[in-house]
């Protein structure tokens, strides 16, 4: 509700693999056999509002790490001073810190007070959200692999969510949908030369329900088009 504030501290440990595909990241692919692990630390700022008299919020997240990778790549991606296909990089530092903004539009009354979610049951909600990452994270301009992007990227999404059945702990049910679009500016120095892509839409969904009051399952689809 209005007022609230919040603050969280994630450790994620990453070994990923790859034969024969190309997963999405914001700038970077993974590259048939491939092995990548990296430790990353991040810390977010979460607020809580009224704006428009909507309820809204706004993130604040920081993160930094290290990533190292072991990889093979084809001869017109070869950093500057490599021969070889087969190469190990490395990458410590800062990752671009971004923000984000959660405008309610529909379904979701202002809570000025704790006692006002006792009475509140959401059935439909609409949202609206935009995300901005700035590019000041560690970047090597002779490196494919890094923290940092060198270049403005964003997300743009319109959540809807519907809950159904009690809305109790250890009862609720909701099903959730979120169509969005990733933006990338132009990194404008990749290994001498220009990174440019299109928009990346994603349609992401997911029905979830409580088991109990501390454990709930979560079925999930996610569909990417575009980059």
């Amino acid at each position: 509700w209005d007022g609230i504030n919040g603050v969280s501290f994630q450790y994620l440990s990453l070994d990923l693999g790859a034969s024969d595909s190309q997963q999405f990241a914001p700038g970077q692919y993974v590259y048939p056999n491939a092995d990548i692990e990296a430790s990353i630390y991040m810390a977010s700022y979460l607020h809580h509002l009224t704006l428009f008299n909507r309820p809204s919020s706004y993130l604040l997240s920081v993160a930094g790490g290290s990533v190292d990778a072991d990889f093979q790549v084809g001869a017109s991606f070869l950093p500057p001073g490599e021969t070889d296909a087969a190469f190990s990089q490395s990458s410590t530092g800062y990752a671009d810190p971004n923000a984000q903004m959660v405008v309610n539009l529909f379904g979701a009354p202002p809570l000025k007070h704790n006692f006002d979610l006792l009475d509140y049951e959401p059935t439909l909600t609409v949202d609206a959200a935009v995300m901005l990452a700035v590019p000041i994270g560690e970047y090597d301009d002779e490196k494919m692999v890094n923290l940092g992007l060198n270049r403005w990227y964003g997300r743009i999404a319109f959540p809807v969510t519907y809950y159904f059945g009690a809305f109790t702990p250890g009862d609720r049910n909701s099903f959730e949908l979120i169509p969005s679009v990733w933006l990338f500016g132009e990194n404008d120095d990749f290994m001498g030369q220009k990174l440019d892509n299109d928009p990346l839409w994603q349609l992401e969904a997911h029905l979830t329900h409580d088991f109990t009051r501390t454990f709930w399952a979560s079925l999930d689809v996610l569909y990417r088009n575009g980059f």
